[in-house]
């Protein structure tokens, strides 16, 4: 039993890590995005 989760373990944090990894990259991302369609959304308002 405690072999188990001392292999399992590894994977869980690893998991959890690009969990968050994919998370912080993501929220990146959409920040970009939101910002460019604002940008935009203005040029159109002004025209």
């Amino acid at each position: 039993m405690l072999q188990l989760s001392f292999c399992i373990n590894p994977i869980i944090r690893s998991t959890h890590f690009w969990a968050l990894a994919t998370h912080h990259k993501a929220m990146k991302i959409r920040r970009v995005v939101q910002q460019r369609s604002d940008f935009l959304l203005k040029r159109v308002n002004f025209l």
